[in-house]
């Protein structure tokens, strides 16, 4: 019997599915369930559930540690920890539909000229303003794991031009993929450009002042990905200035919650989402624990194992 232990903002509801299953329960212990945990507890935690930025303050005290199931899809705060002697999972094929309605309401809301229209309605003025099908522009998805390929796919359907960018070949029918080494005529062939990517070296800070100038004029940027893949956000605003893009969309920040105070909330054509474009479920988190379990048990290898190699 392995030691089970969940520190989580939602630990009812895994406590809840714990305590619903039998089968975990002929292997696992339930020692401890809530948002944090004392040493005593933490000395004997075998397994773990929980979220990255509450399990990072912990796990360095938890020296029996074999294996912890993470809640998001990104581990970064984990992986910067010196800590790497434990199997951590991540999750993955759950946060597509939701990053692909998200993408899409700001791809139309753009394409639609949803913003216009208000404004000629505040003004009072009636005039019917040209608009273009998606089919019409090409995005650029940097990133393309399952959540860069789910949207690859669907907007695939709607007939736009797909273009990838990806540290490794991935062979995805119709979509043009590019290198690290051709970024520069990646970002000049896009109308649109998402980046998915994870928190590595290589892509901290990669959405610098070089990188905005070199983007289509007029063209979108949306970070759905990481904050860290701006450098700063002095880059981004003078990109906005000075009319390099049209706009740009951030769900993601180097520092959560942002300050009151900090430039992106006054900056024009600036859209803030506040970290909301994919929400982890915790009863889908919680099922892909159980399939999880199930390969634990029987020393089989883990779905979406993290690299601390690679870093992610």
């Amino acid at each position: 019997m392995k030691n089970l232990v969940i520190i989580s903002r939602d630990w009812k509801v895994y406590k809840s599915r714990f305590e619903a299953n039998q089968e975990l329960q002929n292997h696992f212990i339930l020692v401890d369930a809530g948002e944090t945990s004392t040493d005593l507890i933490l000395k004997q935690a075998e397994l773990m559930i929980g979220e990255p930025d509450l399990t990072a303050k912990c796990v360095a005290r938890c020296p029996k540690l074999d294996w912890l199931q993470s809640t998001w899809a990104g581990n970064n705060k984990l992986q910067s920890l010196q800590k790497h002697d434990y199997k951590l999972t991540g999750v993955k094929g759950v946060f597509g539909l939701q990053m692909v309605e998200y993408v899409l309401s700001y791809l139309l809301y753009f394409t639609r000229r949803i913003e216009d229209f208000n404004t000629l309605k505040q003004s009072h003025t009636w005039s019917q303003l040209p608009c273009n099908t998606l089919s019409n522009y090409s995005i650029g998805i940097m990133g393309l794991g399952s959540i860069g390929q789910e949207l690859a796919q669907r907007l695939l359907q709607f007939g736009m031009t797909v273009n990838g960018f990806s540290r490794s070949d991935k062979s995805i029918n119709n979509v043009n993929e590019y290198t690290y080494q051709e970024l520069p005529k990646f970002l000049g062939s896009c109308d649109f450009v998402v980046n998915l990517l994870p928190e590595t070296t290589s892509t901290n800070g990669l959405c610098n002042r070089q990188f905005f100038s070199q983007m289509k004029k007029h063209s979108v940027f949306i970070n759905a990905g990481r904050g860290s893949a701006v450098d700063s956000p002095s880059s981004l605003i003078e990109a906005l200035e000075k009319e390099w893009l049209k706009a740009a969309v951030i769900d993601v920040f180097d520092q959560e919650p942002l300050p009151n105070d900090h430039a992106y909330y006054t900056t024009n054509n600036l859209y803030m989402t506040c970290h909301t474009a994919a929400i982890s479920d915790p009863h889908q988190v919680f099922d892909l624990f159980e399939k999880n379990a199930v390969r634990y048990c029987k020393g089989e290898p883990l779905l979406y194992e993290h690299n601390f190699t690679l870093g992610y």
